[in-house]
Parts: structure tokens; sequence; C-alpha cells
């Protein structure tokens, strides 16, 4: 029978040692992931033939895009492998608070991922670490994409026939998020948004990207060296409507005002709020919208006090108590 992608799996392991890999014992069913072993190959033509004549491998690594409905168990996942390896607090439900530190490397989670079915090929990623993580929130709810690199898969392990994978220890619930659990703020200050009104929104951006990439120090191998971070893109982003009193934001973006925004969702007892500041980038123009007038608001992020001196902070509460 053929390999059925209805059975694809995704399994994920904190590692203790980043690098070395471990057991992916924690099924993962909110993401799906597409791995691949990647290579960077450079050939050589001679002078005098127009053609190349030989070649070899120069880099070699691992890499994965993610995605999938936001899900408020499985998110600590990337936030912890891209902003801090935070630490819950609570005796359950839990709270995982996520900072960046603005001037030293923040403490990140890095994994051994697999994916696969038992049986058919099997791909394994040890030092698997998130650079890039981003929301999108509109009227069909959250989602969100990602990206991640690792090392170099061993030959036992790069899409394995017949292959087996790890022995499952947990699968964390499906905690979806839809339109009537999402809300959005927007305020002239910090504290201002704990009174503030709930503000439509036809849709909400938000993502980090570009925060952590691998070190290619030549070393007598192919393999990247280490990982290193980098000032990240941080770009939050809404679509609202052109109402009477949204109209005050063209006059925030003219003056380069710095505006806070909370996007929260709440599904039961779990929840997740993303705090973020920034000045409107760009120009605003006005279109049509599902036969409304609406306008696209694009911001820089701005580094705040309240949120450890980084332009968001990120609190998930939900069962989780360890990765």
């Amino acid at each position: 029978m053929a390999n059925a992608a209805v059975y694809y799996g995704f399994q994920i392991g904190k590692e203790t040692t980043p690098g070395t890999g471990v057991t992916a014992a924690k099924q993962i069913t909110g993401m799906t992931i597409a791995p691949a072993a990647a290579t960077e190959t450079k050939p050589f033509r001679p002078g005098g033939n127009k053609y190349n004549t030989t070649g070899g491998v120069n880099k070699a690594w691992g890499i994965a895009s993610l995605s999938g409905q936001l899900n408020l168990a499985e998110v600590i996942y990337p936030l912890c492998g891209l902003i801090k390896n935070a630490a819950p607090t609570g005796a359950g439900p839990y709270t995982w608070v996520f900072t960046s530190n603005p001037n030293s490397a923040d403490s990140i989670a890095q994994y051994t991922v697999q994916a696969g079915s038992t049986g058919f090929p099997v791909f394994k990623m040890a030092g698997a670490t998130f650079s890039d993580w981003v929301l999108s929130a509109d009227n069909s709810g959250a989602n969100f994409t990602a990206k991640m690199f690792g090392q170099k898969p061993a030959a036992a392990e790069l899409w394995t026939p017949s292959g087996t994978m790890d022995t499952v220890s947990a699968t964390l619930p499906i905690v979806g998020v839809y339109r009537p659990h999402q809300t959005l703020k927007i305020a002239t200050t910090y504290a201002g948004l704990a009174g503030a009104t709930a503000t439509p929104f036809a849709s909400f951006k938000f993502g980090i990207e570009g925060k952590i990439k691998p070190v290619w120090m030549s070393n007598g191998a192919s393999n990247y060296t280490d990982t290193v971070e980098d000032a990240p893109k941080v770009s939050p982003g809404m679509t609202l409507e052109l109402s009477n009193t949204n109209a005050a934001y063209y006059a925030n973006a003219r003056n380069g005002d710095v505006l806070f925004m909370r996007y929260a969702a709440v599904v039961g007892t779990a929840s997740i709020t993303i705090d973020c500041a920034g000045y409107i980038s760009g120009t605003p123009e006005p279109k049509s919208q599902d036969g409304v007038m609406a306008m696209d608001l694009s911001f820089e992020g701005i580094a705040d006090s309240n949120m450890n001196y980084a332009p968001y902070k990120i609190t998930v509460v939900n069962g989780v108590a360890a990765l």
C-alpha cells in the first residue's frame, strides 16, 4: 500500500544538550512540518571550458517549514525555541511568559524533530532551532507559519526507508483559536491597553523573523559550527475598518507616534496575549475589504520598558506543565 499522507506524523523532543539528539516522544498534531536536508554545492569550471567539470558539497544542514492552526497547547514549542526557554508558573493552568533580552543572547530550547510514519521513510533532525514565527489572525481564526534549521541529518535518519517513529509518551491536546475567541486593543500607552475598548479587526499579524541563524566557520566538516542571534524583524500589522474612530491613525502615522497593541485569544482557561509596540510605517492606503472601506496598518516594532525593553511580550496560559 502507498505511503498515505493522512498518517504522516510529527514528533518532537526537547534536547538536554543542544545538538545531541533525543527521543522525539511528544506527538504534535496541530502543526504540519515539511523537513528537508539542505545542501549548498560549489561547482568548478576551469578556464578555457564553458562547462563545470567538478564540484562538491560546501554546506549541509537540515531545514523545516511548519504551519498550522494556532494551538494554545503547542504554541509554547516555537516560542520556547525562538524567544526564551520559559519556565511556567502555577499549579495548572500554567502561565508561560516570553520576553526577550535586548542586549544579550536569549536562552532558548532546541529540539529533536521527527517526521513520517512507521514502515515508510522517516526523517529525524537534531539541534532543531526556530528562526521565524508568524501569527496571522482573521475572521477564520488564527494560524501560524514557522521556520527552523538543524544539524545535518545522519545517513540513518535521512528519510530512512521502512523507518520507525519513536515511541510516543504524550500527545498534546488541541486548543484551537477561532473568531469568537479573539480581541484586539490599541492604545497610545502601555498602561492604556488595560482599559481600552476592543477594536473590531479584519486581520492581525505579528511576526518575529530572522532571530537566529547558523554560523559557518570552517572546521573540516560540512555542518554548521554554531548558532548566533541576529536583529530580528518584528512586524505587527492589521487591517481595520476606515471608520471615524480609526481615521485618527492617519495622524498617528504622520506624527510618528508609537502605538501599543494587545492581541488576545481566550479559549476556556487557556489563552494567549501578545503585547507589542511600534510606529506605523509606509502609507496606510484605503481599500475595499468585503464591501467595507478599510485601511492596512503596518508597524515597525519599537522596544518598550514594559516589555523588558523589547518590542513584544507574549503570555500563554495552558494545561501543559513542561515541554
